[in-house]
């Protein structure tokens, strides 16, 4: 739906546009990050689904986040001034958005607690599935910009509602405006301190790039900028959306066994990290082919973005690989080291570029240094616990040079005017060497996954 997503709108609507809606998503993140003590990873963590510590979850998140409400309230004048009553009005719907989220997370994070991802998984799919439509209709019927803040996917109005409203029906909870408890607070709170800490770097290590670009280079430039990262962060989107969310619950389950967590954490990144490398290569190989036949040739600026972005869609990754297992064994520091790594990073690596005129391709490079250094860094942080993470991370580095040389090297010796059929002698040349070249380490992770995957369907469905 992601991608469906992003090539239809993008058909539909211009530049500018999307270069609003991302500023609006920056301001709208700033607003809410400042209270952003991930009572949802705390309430999985502790294994605790009852009523008590329920009740002080929910009332935990709904408050924090009507706070994040009323400060984007309040700095809609200042972000009208810089950046016009678009932007403002986006941001202030936006975080309205996460607010109507609330009220179902609690709900959400029991039934992944619990794994029953089925569910999960269903309430996700018809919120994706209902706001992609509107979207398309709000889009169809000249709305410009507010067709992505109304539908699309998430954080979209549409998709905020369907979702809370699903999550609440599927597990509701008992009062859940009851009995909080100072004690049931304070841990949730001790808890969330590193994680707060994390979440103050999360906008500037992910969104310090769309606030450079929009600022100094304006909104049309951004919009280029922001369908090439969109790109870039799908393979990153996918193992968030199918693999770590999973990962968190099972991964805390598992804490008490050291051996089938060693084994189970060895395998996931194993899977992840190829599967990360195989769309690296691809990036790399045909950018200008995936650009003119996704997003079409108004976007053709963005091709050469993808390709340098390429390094991001392979480190980025990383993270929504390791998140859960830190979180799992309680060590969020973890993670908040990793962002503020790559916060710190952005900042001095962008306005460097931007300084010696690189345009947009210097933050896109800029944009992958970053989070190339971020995960060294955590992976050198679990080097030492015996997953074997950090050997599954950089394996697929030769044979992404090895099918990339390839697949250009197809492309230079078979050209073609037609964009399908560069795309297949390009990527699909590529693909195959870069199959049978890391075939024999990918097997086992394949068939451990979908064992894995068939346990866990298991537990939940009994």
């Amino acid at each position: 739906m992601y991608l469906v997503t992003l090539v239809v709108l993008s058909r539909l609507l211009i530049p500018s546009d999307f270069g609003k809606f991302a500023l609006a998503t920056l301001i709208s993140a700033l607003c809410l990050q400042l209270f952003e003590f991930g009572f949802g990873w705390a309430l999985i963590h502790r294994q605790d689904g009852g009523r008590d510590i329920s009740t002080a979850h929910a009332a935990l998140q709904i408050g924090s986040t009507g706070i994040g409400v009323v400060l984007s309230i309040l700095v809609a004048p200042l972000v009208s001034r810089f950046y016009g009553f678009d932007v403002a009005h986006f941001a202030i719907a936006l975080t309205v958005g996460r607010f109507v989220t609330s009220f179902g997370l609690t709900s959400r994070h029991l039934l992944e607690m619990e794994l029953s991802f089925s569910r999960v998984i269903l309430v996700d799919f018809m919120a994706t599935t209902i706001s992609v439509i509107a979207g398309l209709a709000f889009a169809w019927a000249g709305w410009g910009g507010w067709a992505l803040v109304l539908g699309g996917t998430q954080p979209a109005l549409t998709y905020a509602l369907v979702q809370s409203v699903g999550y609440l029906f599927l597990r509701p909870i008992f009062n859940p405006l009851g009995r909080v408890t100072l004690v049931d607070v304070k841990w949730f709170l001790r808890y969330g301190l590193p994680i707060w800490l994390d979440a103050q770097a999360v906008p500037i290590s992910t969104q310090f790039d769309t606030f450079a670009v929009g600022t100094f280079l304006g909104s049309a430039t951004l919009g280029f900028y922001d369908r090439a990262f969109r790109l870039a962060f799908l393979p990153a989107s996918l193992l968030h959306q199918f693999l770590s969310r999973v990962l968190l619950p099972v991964y805390a389950r598992l804490q008490n066994t050291p051996k089938a967590l060693t084994e189970s954490v060895s395998f996931n990144f194993r899977v992840g990290s190829y599967a990360a490398a195989l769309a690296c290569t691809l990036f790399l190989v045909a950018p200008k082919e995936i650009v003119l036949l996704l997003l079409g040739p108004q976007w053709i600026p963005s091709a050469e973005l993808l390709r340098i972005l390429a390094l991001f869609a392979y480190a980025r990754p990383v993270v929504f690989l390791a998140w859960p297992l830190v979180m799992a064994l309680g060590r969020p520091g973890v993670n908040a080291a990793f962002n503020w790594i790559v916060a710190l990073a952005t900042v001095i690596l962008v306005p460097i570029a931007i300084f010696l005129r690189m345009d947009t391709a210097g933050v896109a490079l800029a944009v992958g240094v970053a989070q190339t250094m971020g995960a060294l860094f955590i992976l050198t942080r679990l080097r030492d616990s015996g997953f074997g993470v950090f050997t599954a991370v950089l394996s697929p580095i030769p044979v992404i040079f090895i099918s990339t040389g390839v697949g250009m090297l197809a492309g230079r010796f078979f050209p073609s005017p037609d964009t399908l059929v560069s795309l297949l002698i390009k990527a699909g040349s590529a693909t195959v060497v870069f199959l049978i070249a890391g075939w024999s380490l990918t097997a086992p992770a394949i068939k451990h996954l979908l064992g894995q995957i068939h346990t866990s369907t298991g537990v939940t469905e009994a």
